[in-house]
C-alpha cells in the first residue's frame, strides 16, 4: 500500500475516541488467535502461551501514551490498533509500520508490528520487530514473552527458553513463563530443568488448569513434590511434599494443610481419607496420619473429627503419571468423598 493510498485508508476511519472496553475487545481478539497457533504445537498440553494475555495486550495499548498535539505516528497507531481490533490484520499492517518509521524510537509500536506480523504467520517479520522494541527497551516484557511464543512456535526450544528467562529477570512472580520455560526445556531435552521450571511455577500458582498440567508433568517425570487429590468433583494440588531431617517421615508445608481443610470445612457433607505409606515403618506412618489430622482439626475445630478418617501402611504406595508406574517408599495421599457416596458404598 503507497502513502497516499494509506492517507485515503486513514481518512475512512472514524475519528471518535476509543470506548473504555476497547482493550478488552483487542484482547479477546488476540488472545484467541494465539491460541489457535499454538494449538498446532503441543496439541495434548496446550501451554498457557495466551493466558494473561489480557493483561499485557491491555497495557500495552494504553501505554502507547496519546500525545498531546496528536502526531502523526500516534494516529496510524490508534488506526492500526482499531483495525486489528476487526480482526483485518493484513489492513492494520500498514498502519503500524507506517507509524514505526514515522516514530522510530518507541518500543511500543515495534511491539504491536511484531504482533500484527504474528497474527500473520509472518515469523521472521514478527521476530525482527520484537527484537527491535528490546533493543529500544531491554526491558520490555511483552516483547520478551511474545518472542517467547513465536520461538516456540517454530520450534526453537533453546530461544524460547531463553527468552522467558528473560521474561523472569524482569519479573520474577510471572507464573505464566515459568510454565511455558518447562515446556520449551522438555521439548529441548532439558528435562531436569523443566521440572524445576514447573516446581517454581506451582510455588506460586497451585489452583486452575495448568497448575493440574504442571503437576501432570512432574509426576510424568517421577517427581512427586506435588500431587493432585480428589476432594469431591474437584481436585486439590497439595504440596511440596519433602523430607527433612531429622524428620523421619514426609511432610507437607503448614499452607497446603490450611488449603485442604478450607475445602473440606467448606464441604459439610464430604469427609476426608488420610492414607500415610512407609515402608517397614507402619507405626511412623501411624504418627504422621494422626499429625495430619489433628494438624487439620487444630486449624478448623469446627471440622467434626469422624469426619477424618486415617489409615496407615507399613509398605510403599505405587502409583501410575502418565505412562509410567512408580514405587514411592514415603508416601501420603488424600481423598475427599461425598457422604452419601459412602453410605451407598457400605449398603450395596
Amino acid at each position: 500500500m503507497n502513502e497516499k493510498k494509506l492517507i485515503r485508508e486513514l481518512a475512512k476511519l472514524p475519528e471518535a475516541r476509543m470506548p473504555n472496553d476497547f482493550s478488552q475487545k483487542i484482547m479477546s481478539r488476540i488472545a484467541k488467535e494465539e491460541k489457535s497457533a499454538l494449538q498446532k504445537i503441543v496439541p495434548m498440553f496446550y501451554p498457557a502461551l495466551a493466558a494473561g494475555l489480557a493483561l499485557v495486550v491491555c497495557l500495552a495499548v494504553f501505554n502507547f501514551k496519546a500525545r498531546v498535539d496528536r502526531d502523526d505516528s500516534a494516529i496510524f497507531f490508534e488506526k492500526g490498533v482499531a483495525l486489528i481490533s476487526q480482526d483485518k490484520f493484513e489492513a492494520s499492517l500498514p498502519f503500524f509500520e507506517k507509524a514505526a518509521s514515522l516514530d522510530s524510537d518507541n518500543a511500543e509500536t515495534f511491539f504491536f508490528l511484531g504482533v500484527n506480523h504474528g497474527r500473520l504467520g509472518h515469523f521472521q517479520e514478527e521476530q525482527a520487530a520484537y527484537l527491535s522494541a528490546i533493543e529500544l527497551n531491554p526491558d520490555h516484557l511483552k516483547a520478551h514473552y511474545f518472542l517467547g511464543h513465536s520461538y516456540m512456535s517454530q520450534e526453537k526450544w533453546g530461544k524460547a527458553a531463553s527468552e522467558y528467562d528473560n521474561v523472569l529477570k524482569i519479573d520474577p512472580g510471572f507464573e505464566n513463563a515459568f510454565f511455558n520455560k518447562g515446556l520449551a526445556l522438555k521439548k529441548s531435552g532439558r528435562t531436569k530443568e523443566a521440572v524445576t521450571a514447573w516446581k517454581n511455577y506451582l510455588d506460586v500458582k497451585k489452583t486452575g488448569v495448568w497448575a493440574l498440567r504442571a503437576v501432570a508433568h512432574l509426576n510424568a517425570h517421577g517427581d512427586f513434590s506435588y500431587r493432585p487429590f480428589r476432594m469431591g468433583k474437584q481436585k486439590i494440588i497439595m504440596g511440596p511434599f519433602r523430607k527433612d531431617k531429622p524428620e523421619p517421615a514426609i511432610s507437607l508445608p503448614d499452607e497446603s494443610l490450611r488449603r485442604l481443610g478450607k475445602s473440606l470445612k467448606a464441604s459439610t457433607d464430604m469427609d476426608l481419607f488420610v492414607m500415610v505409606y512407609m515402608k517397614k515403618n507402619p507405626e511412623t506412618a501411624r504418627l504422621k496420619a494422626l499429625r495430619i489430622k489433628n494438624k487439620l482439626l487444630e486449624h478448623y475445630p469446627e471440622i467434626r473429627p469422624d469426619r477424618i478418617k486415617i489409615s496407615w501402611f507399613g509398605q510403599e504406595d505405587n502409583v501410575s503419571a502418565g505412562y509410567a508406574s512408580f514405587s514411592l517408599e514415603q508416601s501420603i495421599r488424600f481423598l475427599g468423598v461425598k457422604s452419601d457416596i459412602l453410605e451407598k458404598g457400605v449398603n450395596s
